[in-house]
């Protein structure tokens, strides 16, 4: 499960991950030559990175928030006709639902190693433990009785 989780969720250009940061890239294409909505798509993509590195909810309002912002002055702005406005609202939808999936995936893999499919992996890890020491135990006097064995037979 945690495998499966971590593969969801992606890194660079694969997974959910992959598919945000395809989206913006799209969307920077089309709003590149205009500096005001540029520095605002900047600033969603340093509360994404922010996200990232730190995992902290907070990213994710202030991301939400600077989506918004963006939506609305892209509505508003004369450089952009209404069907690439359209276009490029729809984008930053699809953008941010693909950012919300990897915050919740993140959630059900956990933040920390004592949360989440983390957690379960960690004390699945601790249940075993004992008996792998058991068995190296186990193989360790195995090894050592036949090595006594075998230099007792060597020996004239």
């Amino acid at each position: 499960m945690l495998v499966s989780a971590l593969t969801k969720r992606g890194h660079n250009d694969d997974g959910e991950i992959g598919e945000f940061r395809k989206t913006i890239h799209g969307i920077n294409e089309h709003i590149s030559e205009i500096d005001y909505l540029t520095a605002i798509l900047l600033k969603i993509r340093k509360d994404e990175k922010d996200y990232l590195l730190r995992q902290d909810l907070k990213y994710q309002k202030k991301l939400k928030r600077n989506v918004e912002k963006l939506k609305k002055r892209i509505s508003a702005d004369n450089q952009i006709d209404n069907d690439t406005k359209s276009e490029l609202i729809d984008e930053l939808d699809i953008y941010y639902e693909a950012f919300s999936h990897v915050i919740e995936i993140d959630k059900k893999i956990g933040f920390t190693a004592n949360e989440g499919l983390q957690k379960e992996f960690r004390d699945a890890i601790h249940q075993v433990k004992p008996a792998i020491l058991n068995l190296v135990k186990i193989f360790t006097n195995e090894s050592e009785k036949k090595s006594k064995k075998t230099f007792i037979q060597l020996r004239p």
